[in-house]
């Protein structure tokens, strides 16, 4: 009876097999056919092995290196801290590699797949902790939406814990509520542990950017200036040599001289929304300022035309020009325009991309004719282009002049009757720097996660 029980589950072993092979041969069939046909397949996540996901398309395993998943971390650690969210999450991707014997197929998910999300200014939001370091903690919000919209990254500076013991206790892989709070200029989401005040919404900060404010000075029991811009937010006042690159130590020496209560006419040029304060460039003036010589400037640029100032100009015989060049401040004025549209014409303009024709570069001035008819300001300053802000200058002066360019025009001076340019890196630029700058100013996804890292 035992002879006979073995041979039948012999026999029953030998059917299943030879079902099961068929079975794998039918499904291999149809995943083949949809590599040929160069179909986008969806796939479930199951596991991660050393550098690959291991998946399952059509009830077959299959495998997607990491570099080819939907989005990118800067660390392979980061990926096995969000693995138990992802087991079971759909994604869809190409096959790019399959073979029968041994069985063996390759996906390649790094497609566009994922709708843009942008979430609400001021609401509470669920990040996984996916790396730590000694000053900050990186987060994916990507967590929240399951995962429907991919990666969002995130970041949270030490100094934003409520104290040091609760910023060493948070580890990879802990879920924390954090407030959304706008981006930054790398368009990486600022997050917060605490919401924002209504007068530091995003929309109307970065409208600010640009703009000539009122700064009060301030002292505090050590002598040291604090600077309220506004009458309600916090300024920083950087005197660095990558703000005032031509004239640092006359800088310092004004800004030794401050007094308490001291007004000063002051660019905003940026913004921290973590710790809540406004970046700021000091043109040089105070309250006590000559505002004759604003005038005088109008009145020499009502009676010169483009061909005349560029004459000029390089004849050194333009008094606008040599007022520039004796004084060494950071005035960026036109000296071939008058304004004559009105101011609202000029509001218009901003948020838009227009023509813009460099007259003649000298220094750190930089004389320039927007759409023909208007002055320009270009400033080239890390808070504007970040890290490439050298390298972006350095490719600038090469600009002949006359050179064409498009910018975006980010704001409008009323005072000084100046429009806030920068450089735009898609068209009008010179044939010649077109690549170049493209490449400076478009950082890749890699690129902003290292640069939060630093």
């Amino acid at each position: 009876m035992d002879i006979l029980d073995n041979f039948i589950k012999k026999i029953k072993s030998v059917f299943k097999k030879r079902s099961e092979v068929d079975w794998i041969d039918n499904a291999y069939a149809k995943i083949e056919q949809q590599y040929k046909d160069k179909h986008t397949v969806t796939f479930r996540i199951c596991n991660i092995n050393k550098n690959n996901f291991q998946v399952k398309i059509g009830g077959l395993y299959a495998y997607i290196p990491i570099w080819h998943m939907p989005w990118q971390y800067l660390y392979l650690e980061s990926w096995h801290v969000i693995l138990p969210t992802l087991i079971g999450k759909v994604f869809r991707g190409r096959i790019y590699s399959i073979n029968r014997t041994p069985l063996s197929i390759h996906i390649d998910a790094s497609m566009p797949q994922f709708k843009t999300i942008t979430p609400d200014v001021n609401v509470p939001y669920s990040g996984i902790i996916i790396r730590k370091s000694d000053k900050s903690i990186i987060l994916d919000i990507g967590y929240h939406f399951d995962w429907k919209f991919g990666s969002l990254i995130s970041r949270l500076h030490s100094t934003a814990f409520k104290s040091p013991e609760t910023f060493e206790d948070c580890i990879p892989g802990q879920v924390m509520s954090i407030y959304f709070a706008g981006f930054y200029q790398l368009g990486v989401p600022i997050a917060r542990l605490t919401p924002l005040s209504p007068e530091w919404h995003p929309d109307y900060i970065h409208s600010l950017i640009g703009k000539i404010v009122k700064v009060k000075v301030g002292k505090t029991e050590r002598e040291q200036p604090v600077f309220i811009v506004e009458e309600k937010y916090e300024g920083r006042l950087p005197i660095d040599i990558h703000t005032y690159p031509d004239n640092l130590g006359t800088m310092r020496r004004a800004f030794t001289m401050l007094s308490n209560d001291d007004i000063l006419f002051c660019e905003i040029t940026g913004a921290d929304f973590e710790k809540q304060y406004l970046t700021l460039k000091w043109n040089g003036e105070k309250d006590t300022f000559d505002p004759h010589f604003t005038d005088e400037i109008k009145r020499e640029n009502s009676s010169i035309d483009f061909k005349e100032a560029e004459g000029l100009i390089k004849n050194g015989k333009s008094k606008l020009y040599n007022e520039m060049a004796l004084s060494e401040m950071p005035l960026a004025m036109n000296d071939a325009v008058l304004i004559d549209d009105g101011h609202a014409t000029a509001r218009e303009l901003i948020g838009k991309i227009v023509n813009v024709r460099v007259i003649k570069k000298h220094k750190s001035q930089v004389f320039l004719l927007v759409e023909g008819k208007y002055s320009g300001v270009l400033p080239i300053t890390s808070n504007i282009y970040y890290n490439n802000a050298r390298a972006v200058k350095e490719h600038f002066n090469q600009l002949p002049d006359g050179e064409l360019i498009s910018c975006k025009v980010l704001g409008f001076d009323e005072r000084l009757e100046l429009l806030t340019l920068q450089w735009y890196n898609e068209t009008g630029v010179g044939e010649k720097y077109r690549n170049s700058i493209k490449n400076l100013l478009d950082l890749s996804i890699l690129e902003k996660l290292k640069k939060l890292e630093e």
